[in-house]
Order: structure tokens, then sequence, then C-alpha cells
């Protein structure tokens, strides 16, 4: 009897195990991006009430708005890859992205004289002279 239960511990700990592993190979494809927040776009046409509608059979919500360029940003407590899967298959959605972080300190690296003197390392120059 004991030795059963074991086995099927032992069985359930693997199964989650190789889940878990399987989900961290899964969110490691994507770039890095505001954890369970996407970036949607409906289509022309799509009304405060229906957008409203799928947000609530999504399991979502709208976490703000710009009106301008009709950019919506949706968060939920699902993972952003299903959230994704949902939105991308709606007809009345024209895009729908991840919430992309952006650094300008990783992407832009300074090519001028300049820049290159502000980042040298300058503690030999704040040394005193032995005399001083």
């Amino acid at each position: 009897m004991w030795l059963w239960t074991g086995l099927a511990f032992a069985g359930l700990a693997v199964a989650y195990l190789l889940y878990w592993y399987r989900e961290k190979r899964e969110d490691e494809k994507w770039h890095d991006h505001v954890p369970n927040e996407l970036i949607v776009k409906f289509k022309e046409g799509v009304g405060p009430e229906q957008m409203d509608s799928i947000h609530r059979r999504a399991k979502c919500w709208s976490a703000g708005c710009d009106e301008e360029l009709g950019i919506h940003k949706i968060r939920s407590k699902r993972k952003m890859r299903k959230m994704l899967n949902t939105y991308r298959d709606l007809p009345e959605v024209e895009f729908a992205e991840p919430n992309y972080l952006f650094s300008f300190r990783h992407r832009l690296r300074p090519m001028t004289p300049f820049s290159r003197l502000i980042s040298m390392d300058h503690s030999a120059s704040r040394r005193r002279p032995h005399g001083m």
C-alpha cells in the first residue's frame, strides 16, 4: 500500500516538474516583456461594449488606452501566451502583441569620442601625487 502511494506521489512530482520546465522554456522564447500584459488594437467599428465583452470572455481587463492610436493595454492573471492566443484568434482584433520592454542602454551604443571619455574610469586621476 505504501509503495503504491509513494510511487503515485513520485509520479505526480515528476509530472509537475516536467510541466514547470516546459512552461519555463516556452516563456524564454519571448523577448523581455511585461508579464501578463498585451498591447491590442481592435478593428474599426468595434465599440466599447463589444470590447468589454471580449475582455470578459478572455478573463482580462483594460489597463489603459491610447485614443489617438487606438491601442489598448490588456492585463490578466493568465499567462501572456494564453492571452495572446485568445486575442489573435478573434476577428475583431487587428493585432495583439506582448508589451515588450525596451532599454536604450542595451540597444544604443555611444560611438562618439566624448561618450568614450565619460565612460572611462577616472580613478587614477583622483589620486594625489605623493608630494601633496
